[in-house]
């Protein structure tokens, strides 16, 4: 018998979105743990990825994805600004040639339904006078004005201090087993090192990333809904450059079907670097794959002919936990609540990879919404 631990509710999983939904439960005054499993918060999908706060031109009309980019990029440059969190509005431009100006059109348009302010088209002229050392072949560009960049360990610590100021409690190296449901209340059996004990708690939110499949199949509600989805595991990799950074905006090319294609960001510093490629994988693997340097080479001259890839370093790998499948067009956020599975004050949730640091914010305000807050 495991000892007995009572908060009124319970995030299991430390990134940013487990941590903004903390934090907006503690400071509705709700007694509030997380339970994170690693050493340090934000320490998998949540530091893995470009740090690119989006403005929500990509996502179907309609679809979480729209309604929370849109929102949360709002709310982070709010919350950015606050807490005096390093963050820029440096501006994106999604680049094409000639053949693409179609697309690209289709792109605005979708971008103007989702309501994205600071969207306008780029001609030729207009993109020389902004970049120069863009390729020949890149005739027509969206510009983004609302896309930014903000540095993500301060913007997780931040949601920390502010969430244990609130009086907020968050135990790490430990890991969830067990989970029961008596009616009134959840109880999640939690281990730590040797130690068992179960939490009680009436809201529990799982946000569990990488692990969200395997933990979602000990859940009876989650399992019965027959809505948990099997994870596709993608592998992305990052090069820097060292010295010489080509352009002054964020480059992106148009996006495929699984990603938004390799692209040129820079950090706060001024550094550049792109990234991520697309290689789905068996099993988690944060080691640079033997083809990807090749790769990033013939898919960053596209839009960069001078590119020499010896400039090419390795920075980082990050892993998405997507629940699209590889013949699938599009997959949105998956966030089961009790209109999913009848379980009063459980929220689970898959396929939070990118835009979810963007709509961080935005997920958690849904969140609280969801459990009648």
């Amino acid at each position: 018998m495991s000892d007995l631990i009572a908060f009124d509710s319970v995030i299991v999983g430390g990134g940013v979105v487990g941590m903004a939904t903390a934090m907006e439960l503690q400071k509705s005054g709700y007694k509030t743990i997380v339970v994170e499993k690693n050493n340090f918060l934000g320490d998998e999908v949540s530091s893995r990825n470009s740090g690119v706060l989006h403005s929500g031109i990509y996502y179907p009309s309609g679809s979480l994805k729209a309604e929370f980019t849109y929102r949360g990029n709002q709310l982070l440059y709010e919350y950015a600004k606050k807490k005096e969190i390093p963050c820029k509005k440096v501006g994106k431009i999604i680049v094409g040639g000639e053949d693409d100006k179609d697309r690209l059109l289709k792109l605005i348009e979708n971008g103007h339904h989702n309501g994205v302010k600071g969207l306008s088209i780029l001609d030729l002229n207009d993109l020389n006078a902004l970049e120069t050392n863009l390729s020949k072949e890149i005739q027509f560009g969206i510009f983004s004005e609302n896309t930014g960049i903000i540095d993500v360990p301060a913007l997780v610590r931040s949601y920390e201090l502010d969430f244990e100021s609130h009086g907020g409690t968050i135990i790490k190296h430990s890991s969830f087993l067990e989970h029961q449901f008596d009616a009134d209340n959840h109880n999640v059996l939690i281990q730590t090192g040797n130690e068992k004990f179960t939490i009680s708690s009436k809201f529990l939110v799982f946000a569990t990333g990488l692990h969200s499949y395997e933990i979602g199949k000990r859940i009876n509600p989650i399992l019965k809904s027959k809505l948990l989805k099997e994870l596709n595991l993608c592998k992305g990799h990052y090069y820097k450059i060292s010295g010489f950074t080509p352009f002054n905006h964020l480059i992106y090319p148009l996006p495929g079907k699984h990603g938004l294609g390799i692209h040129y960001t820079i950090d706060l510093s001024g550094a550049g670097k792109f990234g991520p490629d697309i290689e789905f994988i068996e099993k988690q693997d944060f080691t640079f794959s033997n083809n990807a340097k090749d790769r990033f080479y013939n898919e960053i001259k596209r839009y960069w002919n001078e590119i020499n890839e010896y400039e090419l370093q390795e920075d980082y790998v990050g892993i998405r936990p997507k629940i699209q499948s590889i013949n699938q067009d599009f997959a949105d956020f998956s966030i089961l609540t009790s209109d999913h599975h009848s379980c009063r004050g459980l929220v689970f949730l898959q396929g939070i990879e990118s835009p979810g640091l963007t709509c961080s914010l935005a997920i958690a305000e849904y969140i609280v919404k969801k459990l009648d807050i």
